[in-house]
């Protein structure tokens, strides 16, 4: 039997989603890719509140990461991905 998710999506109300649809890359599936990069939005907001530089640059790797496998898989656009010049991590 497959579980399913349900998640907020501000723009469109609540979205289900199917977690043994898809696997991406990692081996995850995209709702806990999503989840996973919530967490790591919340580890860098500590670390930038707590003037913590080097895990700063850490979250932020994890975050950009996270957000290349869901784009890659097709469930995010280009226009969502963080950018962080000032932490020189910037994709290029």
């Amino acid at each position: 039997m497959k579980t399913r998710h349900w998640y907020r999506n501000k723009k469109h109300g609540y979205i289900s989603h199917t977690s043994q649809d898809v696997t991406l890359k990692s081996g995850y599936t995209p709702f806990q890719t999503r989840k996973g990069l919530s967490k790591a939005w919340v580890g860098y907001t500590i670390a930038k509140n707590r003037g913590e530089h080097d895990k700063l640059k850490y979250y932020a790797s994890v975050i950009q990461k996270l957000q290349r496998e869901l784009l890659d898989a097709g469930i995010t656009s280009q226009q969502y991905l963080a950018k962080f010049p000032h932490r020189d991590i910037d994709e290029k």
